[in-house]
């Protein structure tokens, strides 16, 4: 699936992945301030699109249910949607082969 960029996002998120239904791509979104940060090289900024692009390569099902079942993503970005599990939110979940239980 392409991946894509833009710089649009609500006040208060930093950076998100989230599929576009029109591009039928993968979006990493940036804030403009995360944006600037990270033509500068700040660490954080480099990591928070280093983050985005896991979603992207890790979870792109889940990027296009979570479109499709009409959840407001900014609330699930926040984990405050009603009835929606952390556990089963791809902020919270961790690659097995990388850590067991």
């Amino acid at each position: 699936m392409p991946l894509q960029y833009g710089v649009d996002l609500p006040l208060g998120l930093e950076a998100q992945a989230r599929y576009a239904d029109d591009d039928g791509a993968i979006v990493g979104a940036l804030s403009e301030d995360t944006y600037y940060e990270l033509c500068a090289g700040a660490g954080r900024a480099l990591f928070t699109l280093g983050h985005e692009i896991g979603h992207a390569n890790i979870h792109p099902e889940e990027l296009v249910d979570r479109r499709l079942a009409h959840v407001d993503s900014t609330g699930l970005d926040r984990g405050v949607v009603d009835g929606h599990k952390p556990y089963l939110d791809t902020e919270w979940q961790r690659m097995g082969s990388l850590q067991r239980c």
